[in-house]
């Protein structure tokens, strides 16, 4: 697996943006597992949600590939309530601008997506009939 590094500098978050980033990083490279969450600190569990969109997007690891369906349930705050709905923005705004720091054609779990969905890449026609995206 390649290693993602991402220079915090570039993106300039506010001071709270910046805490979080630097969970899901160790000394500039992004982590290979999901940070630890602490109930008592709701921002480890945006960390959390924000590791795993941000993996999701840009790791060649086929593990942080598949759909992150249960990620916001990392989030603080009860599912659904104005708690959990402005943690779930704030986490969102804060992975867009970590994958902008990150070159486009290193965005792996995209390009793989896009591939599967037909998007990226030409068609081949494999010999069961089947079309595959390379």
């Amino acid at each position: 697996m390649r290693r993602i590094t991402v220079d915090l500098d570039q993106i300039g978050l506010d001071e709270r943006g910046r805490r979080i980033a630097e969970r899901i990083l160790v000394k500039g490279v992004l982590r290979a597992s999901k940070p630890p969450i602490d109930k008592g600190d709701p921002d480890t569990g945006i960390a959390a949600y924000v590791w795993r969109m941000v993996v999701f997007t840009v790791s060649d690891n086929p593990r942080h590939q598949c759909m992150p369906v249960m990620a916001d349930l990392d989030l603080p705050g009860r599912y659904g309530s104005p708690e959990h709905k402005a943690a779930q923005a704030y986490a969102d705004a804060l992975e867009d601008s970590i994958c902008n720091a990150i070159p486009r054609e290193e965005w792996a779990g995209v390009r793989r997506w896009g591939m599967a969905f037909g998007v990226i890449g030409s068609p081949q026609v494999a010999a069961d009939g089947s079309y595959v995206y390379r």
